[in-house]
């Protein structure tokens, strides 16, 4: 029970800022909420379910520890591997009879330690969008295409134009 508690807690504390950072990606709110249950659900349920079919064949085993490392930066995904090697644990347990240490780094442990790691990183990452420094150099970025895409607007005014009359 704690397991799963501190699975659900971490994933809470790492998701809210991991979503709020990929807000920043949209301008309207009915987009970024559907864009972001699409991303939860594929990287949660979809991508874990991926891996543990893609381990389980011989021929995709390589890919599947290289997607796997990709997929470690998603809390949706560590929750749900968390879950996947906790209920595994479980029937390790019951059924083999073997002492499983649920909060080892094979278990329960490495999930709990990345997302823990994630809530930091990713909550660095939305302040750091949110402060004004982002904001300027968003505001210089846009400055500069803006500036270039006038200065193609004062190029095609220099062209001669035609004033009438026949050619």
């Amino acid at each position: 029970a704690l397991a799963t508690a501190l699975l659900l807690l971490l994933f809470g504390l790492s998701a809210i800022p991991f979503n709020y950072a990929l807000s920043f990606l949209f301008d309207n709110h009915n987009s970024a909420q559907i864009s972001l249950l699409v991303i939860n659900f594929t990287t949660g349920f979809i991508a874990t379910m991926a891996f543990v079919i893609m381990d389980s064949i011989n021929s995709t085993k390589e890919l599947a520890t290289s997607l796997r490392l990709v997929f470690l930066c998603f809390p949706p995904y560590n929750l749900g591997e968390g879950l996947l090697r906790l209920s595994a644990s479980f029937f390790t347990g019951t059924i083999l009879g073997k002492d499983v240490n649920i909060f080892g780094w094979g278990v329960v442990g490495g999930p709990l330690v990345l997302m823990a790691v994630e809530a930091v990183a990713y909550l660095a990452l939305t302040l750091m969008l949110e402060t004004k420094m982002a904001r300027r150099l968003s505001d210089a970025l846009d400055s500069l295409r803006t500036a270039s895409f006038f200065g193609e607007l004062d190029r095609t005014a220099e062209l001669p134009m035609r004033t009438g009359g026949a050619p």
